[in-house]
């Protein structure tokens, strides 16, 4: 039986877009492909893009949209880049964001 677990969330740049705390919850995780949640403080964000780095980092930009609310608006930002340390050699397939969370799938190729 697979146990659920938290994984720690590096939070590079914060802009407006606020998360609970900085760490994902691993929903399901099997050899190639990972299921993680992040709460948000913020509503009604967007996973507006994937990143990754040259050293095989992954992560994703959290976008405030017009209908975003509980925004930090002292940052001049209107994303928050957020990385996923542990999946470091792993690329993100897809991410959507409701209300309250934000669900990414990672996946880890054969390289």
């Amino acid at each position: 039986m697979y146990r659920q677990r938290y994984t720690p969330l590096e939070i590079k740049l914060q802009g407006k877009p606020v998360l609970t705390a900085p760490r994902a919850w691993v929903v399901r995780q099997g050899r190639g492909i990972a299921v993680l949640e992040i709460d948000l403080k913020s509503k009604y964000c967007d996973a507006g893009a994937s990143i990754s780095s040259s050293d095989g980092g992954c992560g994703v930009l959290i976008d405030a949209t017009e209908h975003s609310i509980y925004l930090d608006d002292s940052k001049d930002a209107d994303f928050t880049e957020v990385w996923f340390t542990e999946f470091n050699g792993w690329d993100f397939w897809a991410g959507v964001v409701g209300r309250y969370t934000a669900r990414i799938c990672l996946i880890k190729f054969r390289r």
